[in-house]
């Protein structure tokens, strides 16, 4: 059995370059999805790192979330928040 094993890092920066690619964009034989040069290291850290990610779409009601920040924005409704890390009772008046 292999052991699984997960490391956060800050940055994609501190990611080297030829192991993101390796994953982000494989290079065989039987190449199943072209090249795509938006996923490489270049383009997400470059020289000095990427400073916004959001993962959402461009529709006008979507959700995005900002992973850096911690921010969720429902551009719908023209709200955004922060998402923290709470305890189970964090808010509960004390019995």
């Amino acid at each position: 059995m292999t052991d699984l094993r997960i490391r956060v890092v800050p940055a994609i920066a501190d990611i080297p370059a030829a192991h993101w690619d390796a994953c982000a964009n494989p290079q065989s034989e039987l190449q199943v999805c072209a090249y795509n040069p938006f996923i490489s290291h270049a383009f997400l850290a470059g020289s000095t790192g990427m400073t916004m990610l959001i993962y959402g779409t461009r529709r006008p009601g979507d959700t995005a979330w900002y992973p850096r920040s911690q921010k969720i924005n429902w551009r719908g409704l023209g709200v955004i928040g922060r998402i923290e890390s709470l305890d189970y009772d964090d808010g509960e008046p004390p019995e």
